[in-house]
């Protein structure tokens, strides 16, 4: 989101007011308490005695009490059951004494025993705290302090009440406390209720009016917004966040504020409708501010608001994938900037416009970095780079220069510590190495970037948490699942789940994730019902994705039909619809692997030679390794096993170092079949043949099958095994052929 340019607030011009509420009168009395604990002290330690008070505060509490008595007094109001969960010695270590604390319960519990007399004595006690004590100099609460500021504040406010509002406002108190120790209270509050059983219960409408004055409202919108941005999961949830704004809209009906946090909620939870109109609700309100509160000429203040206007209206489209009305509005966001010669407005419209049109891309990107350098916008430079290598990544730039590309944007990162842009440089560069083939690498930097120490101190040490977090995890889930790790993979994205939940902002990662890894494990257990049912699924994610997963269905059904139907048109869209690199080479070994299936099996072989001058153009290792396989499996049934197992042991180590756990399964197979094929020859021809070289040929499909079991491909398995007990049979071993033979029979009651 881009917020408009900072605007002076009609606070400067308005009366702030103070209101006491229950929630203040508890803090008051935990000011008192402590305070009074002190002041005894210094009294004690003038008079020589220490016989009155056995206690006294730590330097450790008197920090931890003025660090949190501060957040309790910026912050609205909330339950005293909270409040004491804040501040409970057992729950929250040395925030208060224990016997401080019962002091504290004791007070609150004496006011509600004793009603409006007990709230009137205790504010008549206030005043002393701010009197210095017997030692000149040493005042327990200055008067200009913080803490002595709110208790004077709270006493103009309490003496303007009348009487009858001290009386609503103790029993507001009652109800306040009631709440939080409800099972003590409980017969209490039945017998007050028989001796009192005509009073009329308190309209609504008789109220206080707020609950949080302006500059607590600020406090909390600025606190809220930060960490939507930054910790989505440690603001409060939508629904309580909604309920929040409502209350303080209705102490503070001039804070238009609100209204671009109800956006940021809404937009969190992609709610179309309410996003759009608290936008057009928050520039509106902006808009007509009274003009004594505003610096700015009228005229001025209005294009402003216009230009930002249009600019988060464009950011809105673009994240609900409205391209084309992103782009209109963004061209309406240029054309108003370029009237006022706006560089900031136009720099953050380029980067939208950048990202969301094709032509002339790398062009804008670059101009976008150098201009932006010029003003000093270090993020949006950050940004260019790290878009400029993801557009080049797609090309036949060498991967070394990409990532000396990428270390530019690590630099801007660490100078001007630009926290969230260090996270998505990590998780671009975790991509890099992904799609580049190297997956051990890719999971390793998606490791060092979640143990990246990254608390913000300015907001009680909250980590950034956001969309490279996300994606993170989803490479490491992946990652677990391809080596058939599927319970710590489903532990991750139970992570994902909890920082990032569905229907928010970036949910769509980890839960695409998880279906692109049940329908891996549907297939290799050959669950179609099931796999359909999570193909359909990945539609509402990936248009493409979801027809290639389509054609790999009906594939392994053996419907080749439909399977090249599908295929054909995801080939024929990239003459009119270019796809990616990667996804293109992907789309042309599942149709090879299709035509080797069928009778014409010889026109395969012109698409894997394709698959690899693309791949090698591009840099695709792992492509490039999957289609070198699949030419050796296509000269292996052809009977040239010198040169298929030529082929094998030249993608082997990477097969092993960086393949999954279904490719090395896969590739030891294929392997030790070029090895055994001479010799099963000899044996069918002339009944002789090297027990040595076959038992070699078994010893490596037994390694097969650890790693086909880990990802519980049933179907590949079966085929080993098939394999296996052939050979057996061969050599005369009947022991082993039956109970390779019982084995294939039983195994899938082994995944059960």
């Amino acid at each position: 989101m881009v917020p408009p340019d900072p605007q002076p607030t009609v606070t400067n011009f308005v009366f702030l007011q103070n209101y006491v509420t229950a929630h203040k009168i508890s803090l008051l009395v935990l000011i008192k308490e402590f305070c009074s604990v002190r002041q005894q002290n210094l009294e004690n330690r003038i008079i020589k005695a220490t016989d009155e008070v056995s206690w006294k505060h730590t330097n450790q509490q008197n920090r931890d009490f003025g660090s949190t008595i501060i957040k309790l007094i910026q912050n609205p109001d909330i339950d005293l059951q909270s409040l004491l969960n804040i501040l409970h010695p057992s729950i929250q270590a040395i925030q208060v004494h224990p016997r401080t604390y019962q002091l504290f319960i004791d007070r609150l519990n004496n006011i509600r025993e004793n009603g409006i007399a007990a709230l009137l004595d205790f504010f008549s006690t206030l005043d002393s705290l701010l009197v210095e004590a017997q030692t000149p100099n040493q005042p327990v609460v200055h008067k200009s302090s913080v803490l002595g500021l709110f208790i004077r504040h709270m006493l103009l406010a309490f003496d303007k009440l009348t009487f009858s509002q001290q009386t609503k406002l103790c029993r507001k108190f009652h109800m306040y406390f009631d709440a939080a120790f409800e099972p003590y209270v409980a017969l209490n509050r039945l017998d007050s209720s028989e001796i009192k059983g005509d009073e009329v219960e308190e309209s609504p409408s008789e109220e206080l009016p707020v609950l949080a004055s302006q500059r607590q409202a600020e406090f909390f919108i600025a606190q809220q917004a930060a960490l939507l941005q930054i910790n989505e999961s440690s603001a409060l949830s939508p629904i309580e966040l909604q309920q929040k704004i409502k209350e303080l809209v209705k102490g503070n009906p001039e804070l238009f504020e609100t209204c671009f946090l109800s956006y940021m909620n809404a937009m969190r939870v992609k709610e179309y409708c309410a996003s759009k109109e608290y936008l057009f609700h928050h520039f509106d309100r902006n808009t007509n501010v009274p003009l004594e509160s505003k610096s700015s000429a009228p005229s001025e203040d209005f294009a402003r608001s216009s230009r930002y206007a249009a600019l988060n209206l464009a950011i809105m489209h673009a994240n609900f994938g409205h391209k084309d009305r992103a782009v209109v509005a963004l061209n309406e966001a240029i054309m108003l900037a370029q009237e006022v010669n706006d560089n900031i407005c136009l720099q953050y419209a380029l980067a939208w416009l950048y990202r969301l049109t094709d032509e002339n891309k790398l062009v804008m990107i670059g101009r976008s970095i150098i201009k932006s350098a010029e003003l000093g916008i270090w993020p949006l430079v950050s940004l260019g780079i790290q878009a400029l290598v993801k557009e080049k990544s797609e090309t036949t730039y060498t991967p070394f220069n990409l990532l000396y590309l990428l270390s530019k944007s690590d630099v801007q990162n660490c100078q001007h510590s630009m926290i969230d842009l260090m996270g998505s440089a990590y998780t671009l560069r975790a991509g890099l190495w992904s799609y580049y083939g190297k997956s051990a690498m890719s999971w390793l930097t998606c490791v060092l970037y979640l143990f990246l120490d990254t608390p913000d101190i300015a907001r009680g040490g909250v980590y950034h948490i956001s969309e490279g977090t996300c994606l993170a995890l989803r490479n490491l889930a992946m990652a677990f699942a391809d080596e058939g790790f599927y319970q710590q993979s489903s532990l991750v994205l139970g992570l994902a789940r909890c920082l990032f939940p569905p229907n928010t902002v970036h949910s769509h990662i980890w839960q695409l994730a998880d279906l692109l890894i049940n329908f891996d494990k549907a297939i290799y257990r050959s669950k179609w019902s099931l796999a359909h049912q999570i193909q359909t699924g990945i539609t509402i994610f990936d248009e493409n994705e979801t027809e290639l997963r389509k054609a790999q269905l009906f594939l392994n059904q053996g419907n080749l039909h439909e399977a090249d139907s599908i295929l054909k048109k995801l080939l024929d869209c990239q003459e009119y619809k270019p796809m990616s690199p990667h996804f293109y080479v992907r789309t042309l070994l599942l149709r090879a692997q299709l035509l080797l299936k069928t009778p014409n099996s010889a026109m395969a072989i012109s698409l894997m030679i394709t698959c690899l001058t693309k791949c090698k153009s591009h840099h695709h290792k792992s492509l490039e390794v999957l289609a070198t396989m699949q030419i050796a499996e296509y000269q292996l049934e052809l009977g040239l096993h010198n040169q298929s197992a030529y082929l094998l042991e030249s993608i082997m180590i990477f097969i092993l170092t960086h393949g999954t756990a279904f490719d090395k399964g896969r590739c030891l197979f294929m392997f030790a079949r070029c090895l055994a094929f001479p010799e099963l020859q000899n044996l069918e021809r002339t009944g002789k043949n090297s027990n040595k070289v076959l038992l070699e040929a078994l010893e490596l499909t037994d390694t097969a099958l650890k790693y086909l079991k880990k990802v519980k491909a049933v179907n590949k398995m079966k085929e080993v095994l098939f394999w296996q007990a052939n050979v057996y049979h061969h050599l005369g071993m009947k022991e082993e052929r039956n109970n390779v033979s019982h084995r294939h029979r039983y195994l899938e009651d082994e995944f059960v």
